[in-house]
């Protein structure tokens, strides 16, 4: 990618998205721990097995699907659970806090959040297309140790959150990678309040507000690398914490800066920007 225009973004991520939906077609045979349902699913219903969806789910009024148990999957299978977009429920919920559940292969769209987690641990949310959400695509809250892979997540008001819940703890040591993430209203990727030790590695953030950031409110000792922030209507990447690792970015014709950091911030050498906004092209880091 050389960032000197999004048509390759575009198509790229039209390939990605119909990747992300049509590898969903494969039977699933075994899906975990828990023996599988294949049961016609409503909108609301929770699951406490291991669950395979065969219908789209059109309109839900409340939360899409409710995660009711631990180690677990859902697989979509490139089905579509839709809200009606005015509802403050998420598409799949586990605010229940339910460890080692995999949620994949699918269309989520117009709901709160497309996929809320709040304190649950290792988690996989992955091959997710989700969009048109009020808030967030996918969030974690007080959500340690999960992998957010091979995701789409475009037109939310934030693509992919990571923060923290009611009880002010943060969401740490989660992966992020492998993501598209954009033209949502704020961050393509954001890593928020108290978010400490988390990666985003190998993602494309292109037409939000900010492609990736890292504020500096406790959100410390995270690691930025091997990124494309493009085409952004502020900056590419913003990291508000010295902590902050950043590493072989590649940040280009954005509105403001490529990348910014705040002075000190660890420099991990192979950022690139051209094209941007500001002359200087990056603040507190080195890019070529």
């Amino acid at each position: 990618m050389n960032g000197t225009t999004n048509t390759s973004c575009t198509t790229a991520h039209r390939t990605r998205e119909a990747a992300v939906v049509l590898s969903a077609g494969v039977l699933v045979t075994s899906l975990g721990v828990a023996p599988a349902s294949a049961q016609p699913l409503t909108c609301g219903t929770t699951i406490t097995v291991s669950t395979y969806l065969t219908v789209d789910l059109i309109d839900c009024t409340g939360d899409g699907i409710v995660i009711g148990a631990p180690n677990i999957t859902l697989d979509l299978q490139g089905h579509l659970i839709d809200g009606d977009g005015l509802t403050q429920g998420d598409g799949v919920d586990n605010s229940g806090g339910h460890d080692r559940v995999t949620i994949r292969n699918g269309r989520i769209q117009e709901f709160s959040e497309g996929v809320g987690l709040e304190n649950a641990e290792r988690n996989t949310v992955t091959n997710l297309s989700v969009s048109y959400n009020e808030f967030s695509g996918i969030e974690l809250s007080d959500s340690d140790r999960n992998v957010v892979q091979r995701n789409v997540a475009h037109h939310n008001s934030e693509g992919i959150g990571l923060g923290q819940a009611l009880n002010g703890n943060g969401s740490d040591r989660n992966t992020v990678d492998d993501n598209w993430v954009h033209d949502n209203e704020n961050e393509g990727i954001a890593l928020e309040n108290g978010a400490e030790r988390n990666e985003v590695t190998d993602s494309v953030a292109f037409a939000n507000g900010f492609g990736i950031l890292v504020d500096s409110e406790g959100s410390t000792h995270n690691r930025i690398e091997r990124n494309f922030a493009n085409s952004n209507t502020q900056q590419g990447i913003y990291v508000g914490e010295v902590t902050t690792f950043v590493r072989r970015n590649s940040a280009n014709l954005n509105v403001d800066y490529g990348i910014t950091a705040p002075f000190g911030a660890v420099d991990g050498g192979g950022n690139k920007a051209r094209g941007n906004g500001n002359p200087a092209q990056c603040e507190n880091v080195i890019c070529t």
